[in-house]
């Protein structure tokens, strides 16, 4: 078990989105998360530093404003990839056409080159819905949080790390 200072977690935390409204990424379009204990049940995220359930991203306390939708993502992608302790999750208009286009999204300077060189793995919701589902492009449950942790394919030499880093 990793022993973890909140204080230290929040500090960085609200230093990441200082960060963020530096380079003016709306609050909207930018989640960050952490895990606040790798074998904790729990972690935390930025709107309104809510504390959520890993095994099915609820919220620890309920009266608290509701969480972005995301959260499924992000605690699925904690239950399926050990060693990840931090997800960013972004709506960056420069990325989205990437996700309709079979144009891959690749590294083109050095900034962005934890991207690698395959290119960026493209998930599409609509494959993982069910009959009955709303399909409204939102990952609102822990069962379709599960399909882009799933998608995120494995290293080879690790199991407990994506083989990609993101994931369109």
């Amino acid at each position: 078990m990793v022993s973890v200072n909140a204080t230290s977690i929040l500090s960085t935390l609200i230093t990441a989105n200082h960060v963020l409204h530096y380079h003016s990424e709306p609050r909207e379009c930018l989640h960050i998360l952490f895990c606040q204990n790798l074998s904790a049940s729990a972690h935390l995220i930025y709107q309104h530093i809510n504390e959520l359930n890993v095994a099915d991203a609820s919220q620890t306390d309920p009266t608290r404003p509701r969480s972005f939708f995301e959260r499924f993502i992000h605690s699925e992608i904690y239950k399926r990839f050990e060693d990840v302790n931090s997800v960013l999750h972004s709506h960056s208009p420069e990325v989205l056409p990437y996700t309709i286009t079979d144009v891959p999204l690749k590294a083109v300077y050095h900034m962005p080159g934890f991207l690698g060189d395959h290119g960026v793995p493209n998930f599409d919701i609509a494959e993982f819905y069910e009959p009955g589902d709303q399909q409204d492009l939102l990952v609102s449950n822990p069962r379709l949080g599960a399909a882009p942790s799933q998608h995120l394919q494995c290293q080879l030499k690790n199991k407990f790390v994506p083989r990609s880093p993101a994931l369109l």
